[in-house]
């Protein structure tokens, strides 16, 4: 039985951080809590370990540069660009990148209406696996949404 990396106390019969479809909110949002910082303190993980990563990880700038390019606006517009990385991250399972897409096509003016197609093109591609997991997306947004910074 493996236990989850991103759920304090659970332990699920599949992969580790798996969601499983029976996952309540309560869980749900101290997941979101874990992955987001605290966010009664301001605490984030993400900003404390990007400076590492600048400094010590040899191929992070590359790839900084390549996201840099890849969320342009070209014939997709930036906000269009990250509701697919949304619906990407839902369906890879992608705790990190899917905090990170839902804020940032957000920022980029997702409407609620976009961003729950997103979802919709996520459980289409994933099937029930990723309907449980997108709830996530959906605590991420109203995270966003309540923190805005």
């Amino acid at each position: 039985m493996a236990t989850s990396a991103f759920v304090p106390g659970y332990s699920g019969g599949g992969r580790a951080g798996v969601a499983p479809a029976s996952l309540d909110l309560d869980v749900a949002e101290g997941l979101a809590r874990r992955c987001l910082g605290n966010p009664h303190t301001g605490d984030s993980n993400r900003k404390t370990l990007h400076a590492r990563f600048q400094e010590h990880v040899a191929t992070f700038p590359a790839f900084a540069e390549l996201e840099q390019r890849a969320f342009r606006d070209g014939a997709l517009s930036r906000k269009h660009k990250e509701l697919m990385a949304l619906s990407i991250s839902i369906v890879t399972k992608g705790e990190p990148c899917l905090e990170w897409h839902a804020r940032q096509a957000y920022l980029a003016g997702a409407t609620d209406a976009e961003f729950y197609e997103a979802i919709d093109v996520a459980i289409e591609m994933g099937g029930g696996p990723a309907a449980a997991y997108a709830r996530f997306a959906m605590k991420a947004l109203d995270y966003h949404k309540t923190h805005r910074r």
